[in-house]
Protein backbone atom coordinates (compact mmCIF):
# COMPACT_ATOMS: atom_id res chain seq x y z
CA UNK A 1 0.00 0.00 0.00
CA UNK A 2 2.57 2.10 0.85
CA UNK A 3 4.27 1.53 -2.61
CA UNK A 4 1.21 2.61 -4.32
CA UNK A 5 1.27 5.68 -2.53
CA UNK A 6 5.04 6.40 -3.02
CA UNK A 7 4.00 5.51 -6.88
CA UNK A 8 1.10 7.69 -6.88
CA UNK A 9 3.00 10.73 -5.36
CA UNK A 10 5.90 10.18 -7.58
CA UNK A 11 3.20 10.23 -11.04
CA UNK A 12 1.28 13.61 -9.57
CA UNK A 13 4.75 15.22 -8.94
CA UNK A 14 5.88 14.22 -12.81
CA UNK A 15 2.67 15.31 -14.25
CA UNK A 16 2.71 18.84 -12.08
CA UNK A 17 6.10 19.25 -13.60
CA UNK A 18 5.02 18.36 -17.06
CA UNK A 19 2.01 20.81 -16.51
CA UNK A 20 4.67 23.70 -15.39
CA UNK A 21 7.03 22.90 -18.35
CA UNK A 22 3.85 23.24 -21.03
CA UNK A 23 3.02 26.22 -19.85
CA UNK A 24 6.53 27.46 -19.47
CA UNK A 25 7.39 26.83 -23.42
CA UNK A 26 3.67 28.71 -24.39
CA UNK A 27 4.89 31.49 -22.25
CA UNK A 28 8.29 31.35 -23.95
CA UNK A 29 6.62 30.56 -27.72
CA UNK A 30 4.16 33.82 -26.96
CA UNK A 31 7.19 36.05 -25.97
CA UNK A 32 8.85 34.99 -28.54
CA UNK A 33 5.94 35.41 -31.20
CA UNK A 34 5.54 39.14 -29.68
CA UNK A 35 8.47 39.78 -30.30
CA UNK A 36 8.42 39.00 -34.41
CA UNK A 37 5.73 41.07 -35.03
CA UNK A 38 7.72 44.30 -34.53
CA UNK A 39 8.87 45.38 -37.88
CA UNK A 40 12.41 44.51 -38.20
CA UNK A 41 14.11 47.70 -40.23
CA UNK A 42 17.77 47.94 -41.19
CA UNK A 43 18.94 51.56 -41.02
CA UNK A 44 21.55 52.05 -43.12
CA UNK A 45 23.71 55.40 -43.28
CA UNK A 46 26.91 57.09 -42.88
CA UNK A 47 29.05 56.43 -39.16
CA UNK A 48 28.08 59.27 -36.87
CA UNK A 49 31.19 61.22 -37.25
CA UNK A 50 29.80 64.50 -37.67
CA UNK A 51 27.38 66.12 -35.68
CA UNK A 52 24.89 66.19 -38.35
CA UNK A 53 24.74 62.25 -38.90
CA UNK A 54 25.15 62.04 -34.89
CA UNK A 55 21.68 64.02 -34.60
CA UNK A 56 20.22 61.86 -37.36
CA UNK A 57 21.28 58.17 -35.54
CA UNK A 58 19.56 59.83 -32.06
CA UNK A 59 16.35 60.74 -34.12
CA UNK A 60 16.17 57.03 -34.95
CA UNK A 61 16.98 55.45 -32.32
CA UNK A 62 14.18 57.52 -30.47
CA UNK A 63 11.51 56.23 -32.66
CA UNK A 64 12.48 53.15 -32.86
CA UNK A 65 12.03 52.82 -28.92
CA UNK A 66 8.75 55.10 -28.68
CA UNK A 67 7.78 52.59 -31.71
CA UNK A 68 8.56 49.24 -30.53
CA UNK A 69 10.91 48.59 -34.08
CA UNK A 70 14.04 46.08 -34.21
CA UNK A 71 16.79 47.95 -35.81
CA UNK A 72 19.61 46.82 -37.21
CA UNK A 73 22.18 48.84 -37.80
CA UNK A 74 24.80 49.34 -40.54
CA UNK A 75 26.74 52.26 -40.51
CA UNK A 76 28.62 51.88 -43.80
CA UNK A 77 31.46 53.64 -43.50
CA UNK A 78 32.14 51.67 -39.88
CA UNK A 79 31.99 48.44 -41.61
CA UNK A 80 34.08 49.90 -44.34
CA UNK A 81 31.75 48.29 -46.97
CA UNK A 82 30.54 49.36 -50.12
CA UNK A 83 26.63 50.40 -49.85
CA UNK A 84 25.50 48.08 -52.01
CA UNK A 85 26.77 44.74 -50.32
CA UNK A 86 25.19 45.92 -46.81
CA UNK A 87 21.67 46.23 -48.72
CA UNK A 88 21.96 42.95 -50.06
CA UNK A 89 22.78 41.91 -46.62
CA UNK A 90 19.39 43.77 -45.14
CA UNK A 91 17.75 41.56 -48.11
CA UNK A 92 19.03 38.45 -47.06
CA UNK A 93 17.94 39.00 -43.40
CA UNK A 94 14.49 39.51 -45.11
CA UNK A 95 13.94 42.37 -43.28
CA UNK A 96 10.69 44.78 -43.07
CA UNK A 97 11.54 47.60 -44.49
CA UNK A 98 14.99 49.83 -44.93
CA UNK A 99 15.78 53.26 -44.47
CA UNK A 100 19.08 54.33 -46.25
CA UNK A 101 21.02 57.51 -46.37
CA UNK A 102 22.17 56.79 -50.33
CA UNK A 103 25.28 57.74 -52.11
CA UNK A 104 25.61 60.60 -54.26
CA UNK A 105 26.05 59.04 -57.53
CA UNK A 106 24.22 55.88 -57.82
CA UNK A 107 26.00 52.88 -59.02
CA UNK A 108 25.05 50.07 -61.45
CA UNK A 109 25.62 47.72 -58.12
CA UNK A 110 23.80 49.80 -55.91
CA UNK A 111 20.70 49.87 -58.52
CA UNK A 112 20.48 46.10 -58.67
CA UNK A 113 21.07 45.91 -54.52
CA UNK A 114 17.69 48.53 -54.55
CA UNK A 115 16.16 46.31 -57.15
CA UNK A 116 16.67 43.17 -54.99
CA UNK A 117 15.01 45.01 -52.28
CA UNK A 118 12.14 45.89 -54.74
CA UNK A 119 11.75 42.48 -56.29
CA UNK A 120 11.09 41.41 -52.07
CA UNK A 121 8.39 44.10 -51.94
CA UNK A 122 11.07 45.88 -49.09
CA UNK A 123 10.19 49.41 -48.92
CA UNK A 124 12.68 51.69 -49.23
CA UNK A 125 12.64 55.37 -47.74
CA UNK A 126 15.40 57.67 -47.89
CA UNK A 127 17.33 60.39 -46.29
CA UNK A 128 19.10 63.48 -47.49
CA UNK A 129 20.10 62.20 -50.75
CA UNK A 130 17.98 60.75 -53.04
CA UNK A 131 17.87 57.31 -54.67
CA UNK A 132 15.75 56.94 -58.08
CA UNK A 133 12.05 57.01 -57.44
CA UNK A 134 12.14 53.71 -59.00
CA UNK A 135 13.35 51.66 -56.08
CA UNK A 136 12.02 54.03 -53.11
CA UNK A 137 8.89 54.54 -51.24
CA UNK A 138 9.99 58.39 -50.16
CA UNK A 139 12.03 60.85 -49.72
CA UNK A 140 12.73 62.87 -46.38
CA UNK A 141 15.07 65.65 -46.44
CA UNK A 142 14.26 70.07 -46.42
CA UNK A 143 13.21 71.34 -49.79
CA UNK A 144 16.42 72.64 -51.49
CA UNK A 145 15.06 74.57 -53.62
CA UNK A 146 12.72 76.83 -50.97
CA UNK A 147 16.08 76.53 -48.76
CA UNK A 148 18.63 77.75 -51.93
CA UNK A 149 15.98 80.82 -53.03
CA UNK A 150 15.85 82.15 -49.17
CA UNK A 151 19.53 82.01 -49.43
CA UNK A 152 19.65 83.89 -52.35
CA UNK A 153 17.37 86.68 -51.13
CA UNK A 154 19.87 86.98 -48.53
CA UNK A 155 22.68 86.62 -50.20
CA UNK A 156 21.55 89.61 -52.66
CA UNK A 157 21.00 91.87 -49.26
CA UNK A 158 24.49 90.83 -48.64
CA UNK A 159 26.45 92.02 -51.35
CA UNK A 160 28.03 95.04 -51.37
CA UNK A 161 27.16 97.83 -54.24
CA UNK A 162 29.55 97.33 -57.37
CA UNK A 163 30.02 93.88 -56.79
CA UNK A 164 30.10 90.42 -58.17
CA UNK A 165 28.77 86.83 -57.04
CA UNK A 166 29.99 83.41 -58.20
CA UNK A 167 28.29 80.22 -57.64
CA UNK A 168 30.97 77.21 -56.11
CA UNK A 169 30.31 74.17 -57.42
CA UNK A 170 31.34 70.47 -58.79
CA UNK A 171 30.80 69.68 -62.94
CA UNK A 172 27.28 68.60 -63.25
CA UNK A 173 27.69 64.82 -64.23
CA UNK A 174 29.28 64.58 -60.73
CA UNK A 175 26.56 66.85 -58.80
CA UNK A 176 23.65 65.31 -56.92
CA UNK A 177 20.24 66.21 -57.19
CA UNK A 178 20.34 67.82 -54.35
CA UNK A 179 23.31 70.53 -54.93
CA UNK A 180 21.97 70.78 -59.20
CA UNK A 181 18.51 71.84 -57.46
CA UNK A 182 20.34 74.25 -55.26
CA UNK A 183 22.19 75.57 -57.83
CA UNK A 184 18.92 76.20 -60.21
CA UNK A 185 17.27 77.80 -57.72
CA UNK A 186 19.48 80.30 -56.24
CA UNK A 187 20.44 81.37 -59.61
CA UNK A 188 17.23 82.57 -60.83
CA UNK A 189 16.49 83.99 -57.64
CA UNK A 190 19.56 85.79 -57.41
CA UNK A 191 19.38 87.14 -60.87
CA UNK A 192 15.21 87.93 -60.63
CA UNK A 193 16.31 90.04 -57.59
CA UNK A 194 19.95 91.51 -59.00
CA UNK A 195 19.58 91.43 -62.73
CA UNK A 196 22.36 94.12 -63.03
CA UNK A 197 25.14 91.85 -61.01
CA UNK A 198 27.38 88.75 -62.80
CA UNK A 199 26.40 86.05 -61.43
CA UNK A 200 29.89 83.46 -62.31
CA UNK A 201 29.65 79.53 -62.14
CA UNK A 202 33.38 78.09 -61.15
CA UNK A 203 33.32 74.74 -61.71
CA UNK A 204 35.98 72.96 -59.12
CA UNK A 205 38.07 70.01 -60.15
CA UNK A 206 37.20 66.61 -58.70
CA UNK A 207 40.33 66.39 -57.39
CA UNK A 208 40.21 67.47 -53.57
CA UNK A 209 43.67 68.43 -53.55
CA UNK A 210 43.26 70.79 -56.32
CA UNK A 211 40.12 72.78 -55.38
CA UNK A 212 41.61 75.12 -52.85
CA UNK A 213 44.80 76.36 -55.26
CA UNK A 214 41.87 76.86 -58.46
CA UNK A 215 39.23 78.53 -56.25
CA UNK A 216 42.20 80.85 -54.86
CA UNK A 217 43.53 81.57 -58.35
CA UNK A 218 39.97 82.26 -59.05
CA UNK A 219 39.63 85.18 -56.02
CA UNK A 220 43.56 86.70 -57.01
CA UNK A 221 42.02 86.99 -60.75
CA UNK A 222 38.60 88.54 -59.58
CA UNK A 223 38.87 90.81 -57.37
CA UNK A 224 35.34 92.26 -57.62
CA UNK A 225 34.25 89.01 -56.54
CA UNK A 226 32.17 89.76 -52.77
CA UNK A 227 30.67 86.54 -52.73
CA UNK A 228 30.44 83.24 -52.82
CA UNK A 229 27.62 80.44 -53.05
CA UNK A 230 28.92 76.88 -51.67
CA UNK A 231 25.97 74.57 -53.14
CA UNK A 232 27.11 71.41 -50.95
CA UNK A 233 29.37 71.42 -47.84
CA UNK A 234 32.61 70.26 -49.42
CA UNK A 235 32.77 73.14 -51.92
CA UNK A 236 31.78 75.92 -48.72
CA UNK A 237 34.34 74.07 -47.11
CA UNK A 238 36.85 74.64 -50.22
CA UNK A 239 35.29 78.64 -50.03
CA UNK A 240 36.13 79.17 -45.98
CA UNK A 241 39.58 77.77 -46.72
CA UNK A 242 40.08 79.85 -49.28
CA UNK A 243 38.78 83.23 -48.25
CA UNK A 244 40.91 82.38 -44.91
CA UNK A 245 44.31 82.14 -46.50
CA UNK A 246 43.61 85.00 -48.74
CA UNK A 247 42.68 87.34 -45.82
CA UNK A 248 39.23 88.13 -47.69
CA UNK A 249 36.71 87.71 -45.07
CA UNK A 250 36.16 91.50 -45.12
CA UNK A 251 35.75 91.52 -48.56
CA UNK A 252 34.25 88.42 -49.90
CA UNK A 253 30.88 87.10 -48.30
CA UNK A 254 30.16 83.40 -48.23
CA UNK A 255 26.92 81.58 -47.82
CA UNK A 256 26.28 78.05 -48.39
CA UNK A 257 24.99 74.62 -47.48
CA UNK A 258 26.96 73.08 -45.26
CA UNK A 259 26.56 70.59 -41.69
CA UNK A 260 29.88 70.55 -40.57
CA UNK A 261 31.65 71.74 -37.29
CA UNK A 262 34.16 74.14 -39.46
CA UNK A 263 31.50 75.72 -41.15
CA UNK A 264 29.43 76.55 -37.52
CA UNK A 265 32.55 77.81 -36.19
CA UNK A 266 33.02 80.19 -39.38
CA UNK A 267 29.77 81.63 -38.95
CA UNK A 268 30.49 82.45 -34.81
CA UNK A 269 33.58 84.23 -36.86
CA UNK A 270 31.49 85.95 -39.45
CA UNK A 271 33.55 84.38 -42.24
CA UNK A 272 30.67 82.88 -43.01
CA UNK A 273 27.56 85.19 -43.57
CA UNK A 274 24.39 82.92 -43.35
CA UNK A 275 24.37 79.32 -43.93
CA UNK A 276 21.34 77.21 -44.41
CA UNK A 277 20.80 74.26 -41.97
CA UNK A 278 18.89 71.42 -41.46
CA UNK A 279 16.97 69.72 -38.53
CA UNK A 280 19.00 66.10 -38.58
CA UNK A 281 17.18 64.78 -35.49
CA UNK A 282 13.53 65.50 -37.29
CA UNK A 283 14.82 63.65 -40.42
CA UNK A 284 15.68 60.69 -38.45
CA UNK A 285 12.66 60.49 -36.46
CA UNK A 286 10.63 61.19 -39.45
CA UNK A 287 12.21 58.50 -41.80
CA UNK A 288 12.06 56.29 -39.56
CA UNK A 289 8.18 57.02 -38.17
CA UNK A 290 6.75 56.87 -41.97
CA UNK A 291 9.27 53.44 -42.71
CA UNK A 292 7.27 52.01 -39.70
CA UNK A 293 3.52 52.84 -41.31
CA UNK A 294 4.95 51.65 -44.10
CA UNK A 295 5.71 48.17 -42.62
CA UNK A 296 2.80 47.94 -40.43
CA UNK A 297 -0.20 49.42 -41.81
CA UNK A 298 -2.23 49.21 -45.43
CA UNK A 299 -0.75 52.58 -46.43
CA UNK A 300 0.03 53.79 -50.34
CA UNK A 301 3.56 54.20 -50.75
CA UNK A 302 4.41 57.06 -52.37
CA UNK A 303 7.80 58.72 -54.38
CA UNK A 304 7.32 62.50 -53.57
CA UNK A 305 8.97 64.63 -51.07
CA UNK A 306 8.68 64.77 -47.75
CA UNK A 307 10.10 67.82 -46.11
CA UNK A 308 11.63 68.57 -43.19
CA UNK A 309 12.35 72.04 -41.67
CA UNK A 310 15.21 74.07 -42.38
CA UNK A 311 16.40 77.76 -41.28
CA UNK A 312 19.46 79.97 -41.81
CA UNK A 313 21.82 81.22 -39.53
CA UNK A 314 23.92 83.84 -39.43
CA UNK A 315 26.58 85.14 -36.78
CA UNK A 316 23.67 87.36 -35.13
CA UNK A 317 22.26 84.24 -33.96
CA UNK A 318 25.81 83.73 -32.18
CA UNK A 319 26.13 86.14 -29.17
CA UNK A 320 28.97 86.63 -26.90
CA UNK A 321 27.60 84.81 -23.77
CA UNK A 322 26.42 81.97 -26.18
CA UNK A 323 29.49 80.85 -28.14
CA UNK A 324 29.07 76.83 -27.18
CA UNK A 325 25.33 77.21 -28.98
CA UNK A 326 25.27 74.46 -31.48
CA UNK A 327 21.90 75.34 -33.95
CA UNK A 328 22.18 71.79 -34.76
CA UNK A 329 20.89 70.91 -31.86
CA UNK A 330 17.80 73.06 -31.15
CA UNK A 331 15.07 70.89 -32.92
CA UNK A 332 15.66 68.24 -29.98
Amino acid sequence: MKKQNIFLVLALILFMAAGITFLFFRNTEATDSSLDTRPRIAAIMIDPDVVFWNDVWEGVHDAASKNCIALSEYPYEQYCSDISGLIETAVFADVDGILLRSQDTPSDSLKNALQSARDKKIPIVTLDVDADSTYRAAFIAIDNQAAAAELAKKAADLLAEGKSAAVVKTPDEYMSQAAASRVTAFRNTFENILPEVKLTVIELPLDDGLRLPVLMQFLEEHKDIGLLFGCAPKVTSVSINAVSRLSLADDVCIVGFSESKEAVEAVKTGTVKCLVMQEPYTMGKNGLEYLNRLCTTDEQTETSLITTPFRLITPEDFHADSQSLNPLSESQ
